[in-house]
């Protein structure tokens, strides 16, 4: 029983936590919508919301180098502040 109450509250400390789980699930959003720009070849700026955290999506020429692109992925939470930032290169046709 006193194991159970140590667990209880760890799990408690630890889901309470909403900073944490909220860049946990903006993280895995930046990925999803990454592969989904790659895949899609959606090259085009825009802005979405999700679960509470709005995604704002960036593309922008590479420079120095013809054929390349910066997607640039920024998570805001609460309050707009910024979660994580991603970006990456992409090869365009």
């Amino acid at each position: 029983m006193l194991s159970f109450g140590i667990g209880a509250t760890i799990f408690a400390n630890v889901t309470s936590f909403f900073p944490l789980n909220e860049k946990v699930r903006a993280e895995v959003l930046l990925q999803e919508i990454m592969v989904k720009t790659k895949t899609e070849k959606n090259f085009l700026d825009g802005e979405m919301q999700a679960g509470g955290i709005k995604i704002h999506k960036k593309v922008s020429p590479y420079s120095g180098a013809k054929g390349l692109s910066v997607l640039t992925l920024t998570a805001s939470g609460r309050n707009n502040t910024i979660l994580i930032v991603r970006k990456e290169l992409l090869f365009s046709e």
